[in-house]
C-alpha cells in the first residue's frame, strides 16, 4: 500500500487535549462505523486522549472482527467504553467529586454526541459543576491551565440547502440543564464549504499489487484487467437483476467481461473496505459512511466512479438528498449520464428496468469521461477542510 493519503489541512486548529464521542447505534453498522472513524481521525490529528462511549459495543467488535474492546483500544489508541458501564461508574463513583479532586480521566475538552444521541445527564451536570462557579463565572479556562469544553451535537450527513444555515449554530440542549448544556453547538457534515465538511479519516491510496490482490479475492480467482469488476454494496431491493442484464448487453470500452461482488454481511473490516472501493471499476454504495469513502476512492489513483443509493425515507425525502448531492458534486455536463443513471437506479425516472438499461448504455459509453471528471471533482473536494479539522478549528 502506498503511503499517500488525503490532504490534511490543519494549519489553525485548537490544541485539544482530549475528546469524548457518545454514540447510540440506530442504523446498526453505519452509526458505529462513522463514530469510530471520527474517533480515529481526531486521534490522528494529534488529540492525545480520545474515548468512544457506545451503547452497542458488539457492533464495533463485529466491524473490527475482534472479540475484545481492549484489543481494539490497544491497536488504535482510542479508548472504548460500553455506554451503560460508563454511566453506572460515573453515578457510582461520583464523577463530579472526582473532578474536584483532580481525577480528570473521563473529562474532555471536546464532547461530541453523534447524531443527537444526548450524553448522560450525570456527565453534563458534572462538567457544569466543574467549570462554573455559583455566580456563573468560569472557574477553569484554557488560558489558565484548565479545560474549556466545546460540546457538539453531530447531525447526519446533509446535502440540502438548509445545512448551510443550520451548521455551527448554538443549540442549547432541550432536556439537559446546566451552563455547559447551553453552549452546545449544532454540527452538520456536508459538501458545501459552509457546512462542517466531510470526514477524511485514515485514508490511504493503494498500489497496483494490493489492487490485484483484492480483485482476485473478490472474484474468487485471478481476473484479467479487462474484467469489469463491480462492487454491489446496496440495499436488497435495489434492481440488481436489471443491472446484470444491462452489463451483459453493454460494457465500457476496453472491457470484455464483468463480475459483480455483493458482500453478504460483514465480510471485510473498515480499512479493508477502503481498499475494496479502490479495487473495483464501479462502486454501488449505500448509506453515508461508505458513500463518503467512495468519494476518496474516486479522488485517488484508480479514479473509481460510484453510484449512490440513499437510505429510503417516507414521502421520498431521500429524493431531495440525492438531488442536493448531484447539484453540488456531479452538476457538470460531462457527468450528465452519471446523473441520469442515479435517477434510474433510485427509481425516480419511471419504469425501472427499462430505464436502467437505457441509462447504463449511455453511462457505459461515457465511462472514461465520467471517470476522469468525477476524479477531478472528488480530488477538489479532498482539498477542502475535513470534518475533523472543522471540529478542532472551532473556538
Amino acid at each position: 500500500m502506498c503511503g499517500r493519503s488525503l490532504p490534511r489541512l490543519l494549519a489553525s486548529v485548537r490544541r485539544a487535549r482530549s475528546a469524548i464521542v457518545f454514540c447510540r447505534v440506530v442504523d446498526h453498522f453505519g452509526d458505529a462505523a462513522f463514530s469510530w472513524r471520527l474517533c480515529c481521525a481526531l486521534k490522528n490529528c494529534g488529540v492525545p486522549s480520545v474515548t468512544l462511549i457506545i451503547d452497542r459495543p458488539e457492533v464495533l467488535l463485529a466491524l473490527h472482527q475482534a472479540d475484545k474492546l481492549l484489543t481494539i483500544s490497544r491497536e488504535s489508541g482510542v479508548r472504548v467504553l460500553p455506554w451503560e458501564e460508563a454511566e453506572q461508574r460515573w453515578a457510582r463513583e461520583g464523577f463530579a467529586d472526582r473532578l474536584e479532586n483532580g481525577d480528570l480521566a473521563d473529562l474532555a475538552d471536546i464532547v461530541i454526541e453523534a447524531f443527537a444521541c444526548e450524553p448522560p445527564t450525570c456527565y453534563i451536570q458534572a462538567l457544569t459543576d466543574y467549570h462554573f462557579s455559583t455566580d456563573g463565572r468560569d472557574k477553569c479556562r484554557s488560558d489558565s491551565g484548565g479545560i474549556d469544553v466545546q460540546w457538539f451535537t453531530l447531525d447526519y450527513l446533509a446535502t440540502e440547502s438548509w445545512a448551510d444555515e443550520a451548521h455551527a449554530r448554538h443549540s442549547p440542549s432541550p432536556r439537559l440543564n446546566g451552563a455547559i448544556a447551553q453552549r452546545r453547538r449544532w454540527f452538520v457534515p456536508g459538501f458545501s464549504t459552509r457546512t462542517g465538511g466531510l470526514l477524511h479519516g485514515s485514508w490511504r491510496h493503494i498500489d497496483e499489487v494490493r489492487r490485484r490482490y483484492w480483485r482476485a479475492h473478490l472474484a474468487g480467482k485471478v481476473i484479467p484487467d479487462d474484467c469489469f469488476l463491480v462492487l454491489g454494496f446496496g440495499y436488497e431491493d435495489a434492481p440488481w437483476q436489471a443491472l446484470a442484464q444491462a452489463l451483459e448487453k453493454k460494457l465500457p470500452s476496453g472491457f470484455k467481461s464483468f463480475y459483480i461482488w455483493r458482500p453478504r454481511g460483514l465480510e471485510v473490516s473498515q480499512s479493508q473496505f477502503d481498499e475494496v472501493l479502490q479495487s473495483c471499476d464501479l462502486n454501488f454504495i449505500r448509506g453515508e459512511d461508505s458513500f463518503i469513502r467512495a468519494h476518496w476512492a474516486a479522488a485517488g489513483r484508480w479514479q473509481t466512479p460510484f453510484v449512490w443509493q440513499p437510505y429510503r425515507q417516507v414521502q421520498a425525502a431521500h429524493r431531495e438528498k440525492l438531488l442536493g448531492w448531484m447539484n453540488q458534486i456531479i452538476f457538470s455536463d460531462e457527468l450528465k449520464t452519471l446523473r441520469d443513471f442515479h435517477w434510474a437506479w433510485n427509481s425516480f425516472s419511471g419504469p425501472q428496468a427499462r430505464n436502467i438499461r437505457a441509462a447504463w448504455q449511455a453511462l457505459a459509453r461515457d465511462y472514461s469521461t465520467v471517470k476522469q471528471r468525477l476524479n477531478q471533482r472528488c480530488h477538489q473536494l479532498a482539498l477542502e477542510r475535513s470534518l475533523e479539522s472543522e471540529i478542532l478549528g472551532q473556538d
